[in-house]
């Protein structure tokens, strides 16, 4: 039913000890128990439902690496604009 990575909550709709309301498959046992990797306990497949998601897991990587490459380019015009600044520069 679960399989590591999915998103969970209670489906009581109750937080955990830990406050959190949506927790991380980390493990799944015998086929009726799952770990959470945020609260750090096993649940019963019954206790727990599936967290529906707006985008998947690769669409949210695929942007946060999309926001480290501009950044990284953003840095590369920095670097190369103070470079044309120096030539310039006359001694």
């Amino acid at each position: 039913m679960f399989k590591e990575g999915d998103l969970v909550k209670k489906a009581s709709g109750d937080a955990w000890s830990n406050g959190e309301t949506i927790a991380t498959v980390s493990h799944v046992e015998d086929g009726n128990r799952v770990y959470t990797k945020e609260t750090k306990t096993w649940m019963v497949y019954s206790a727990l439902v599936l967290v529906k998601t707006e985008k998947s897991p690769i669409e949210l990587t695929i942007e946060l690496l999309e926001s480290e490459l501009l950044k990284l380019k953003l840095d590369e015009e920095k670097i190369e604009n103070a470079i044309k600044v120096l030539k310039n520069i006359t001694i």
